[in-house]
């Protein structure tokens, strides 16, 4: 690739050199003459040695000159375009669905007796309530409005906005569904290989379900709430193409996936404390059950102990004798296993690989970009892949000449030595005072 880079000298002086650069793209990407001639039978894109790179495995290679030369030209000239347009469409949908959520919830909450924190009100400073008399919780037993109540009647009594917030989320996820469906017959079996396929079909699906169901208690309030996270994991997703903090987004995932590795561990060191708090607590709310239990391992794994709730149950003798003995023995294995090693193995894998993480990180963010070029190339017309095809481009660089930077550098180290002489002179001098 490196004859198809010339570097033509303009002009030259002592401090630094003005170069002329033509970068010749044709080896990378001979463009769409080049495949009628040759009838490609997979048709547009086929011989984008780009894309050969990524399906390959050598995203090394992406990191030469003409490669990053041409990715960088693209995403100037059309991809950011794209990319911007989309980003600010998605996030007015993840902006709709939020708001059209909230306001559900707040009328849901509206119809419950209003809870009060009184510590916020400013005449709070001196509490005339005693701690007994305040509920922790607010009873829902005796009258459930919710079951009578629909997110119709909400659409009725509040602003038309929402009428419009659910329909603009409903055309959204529809279209995006039907985009999923159009990119599974462009890609056939390579769909089920990208992972995101999967987050972003699920997704819009949920969203439906959600916006298309009007009870407001139950399972289909359930999936609004999975709905809205995986709007928001899925945004961050969006970002990772991003010049300056997509390559943090796949460092995300790339430390994920080296903490789920012990994770597995993890998992089976937790089953086991859950079963043996189970066994000696089961009296208790937080270990009445096998699944309330493991919560509540995973909980005190990441130093939640709560000490005084066990403790508590000894003191009221709720775990009685040998119980408790044993439940303190138990209970110091828990933390050094835990909270000390395991926590300490995870944060201590992802520091000690965070160079090469992102290294690797920076080179699957170009790959990114290949597959987002790719994939645009292929959804549009002919016409638009005439108007921005790239064969080659000429660029002004400019490069400080050798001589120089050897300059700068050893007036650099007089500096220093001078500042060191200072300070051992001054320091010299105390010592004569």
């Amino acid at each position: 690739m490196d004859k198809y880079i010339t570097k033509i000298p303009i002009s030259t002086s002592d401090s630094k050199s003005v170069i002329s650069v033509e970068y010749d793209f044709t080896i990378l990407d001979p463009g769409i003459e080049f495949e009628d001639t040759h009838n490609f039978p997979n048709g547009t894109g086929s011989f984008n040695a780009l894309k050969t790179i990524v399906s390959s495995k050598h995203n090394r290679l992406l990191e030469h000159p003409l490669p990053a030369k041409l990715l960088d030209t693209k995403w100037s000239r059309f991809g950011r375009h794209v990319y911007w347009s989309n980003l600010a469409v998605y996030i007015s949908f993840v902006f709709a669905f939020s708001v059209y959520v909230i306001e559900v919830t707040r009328y849901k909450q509206s119809l419950f007796p209003e809870v009060k924190f009184i510590g916020f009100e400013r005449n709070s400073s001196v509490s005339t309530v005693k701690p007994s008399t305040i509920p922790s919780t607010v009873n829902h037993t005796t009258h459930n409005p919710i079951n009578t109540t629909t997110i119709d009647v909400v659409l009725q009594e509040k602003i038309p906005l929402l009428i419009f917030l659910r329909m603009w989320i409903g055309i959204f996820s529809g279209i995006n569904i039907l985009r999923e469906i159009f990119q599974l017959y462009q890609e056939r079996l390579n769909y089920y290989l990208n992972r995101e396929n999967y987050v972003e079909l699920a997704l819009h699906i949920i969203v439906l379900l959600f916006i298309t169901n009007s009870n407001l208690n139950g399972y289909f309030w359930c999936i609004g709430s999975l709905a809205i996270q995986l709007s928001f994991m899925d945004l961050v997703l969006f970002l990772r193409k991003l010049p300056y903090i997509g390559k943090y987004v796949v460092m995300m995932r790339s430390v994920a996936i080296t903490a789920l590795k012990v994770t597995i561990i993890a998992v089976i060191l937790m089953v086991g404390f859950a079963i043996s708090f189970g066994m000696l607590c089961n009296q208790q709310a937080a270990f009445h059950t096998f699944g309330l239990s493991f919560t509540k391992v995973v909980d005190m794994t990441v130093g939640e102990i709560d000490y005084d709730t066990l403790l508590s149950g000894i003191s009221t003798g709720v775990i009685t004798y040998p119980n408790s003995y044993v439940l303190i023995l138990v209970l110091m294995v828990f933390i050094f296993l835990m909270p000390i090693l395991i926590i300490n193995l995870m944060i201590g894998l992802a520091v000690d690989d965070i160079a090469e993480i992102e290294k690797a990180a920076a080179l699957q963010r170009l790959a990114d970009l290949t597959e987002f070029f790719y994939n645009i190339e292929r959804a549009v017309p002919t016409y638009f892949r005439r108007f921005f095809a790239l064969d080659k481009i000429t660029c002004m660089e400019t490069k400080r000449n050798g001589n120089m930077i050897k300059e700068d550098k050893k007036d650099l180290i007089q500096d220093r030595i001078n500042f060191i002489r200072d300070i051992n002179d001054k320091l010299e001098s105390q010592d004569l005072k």
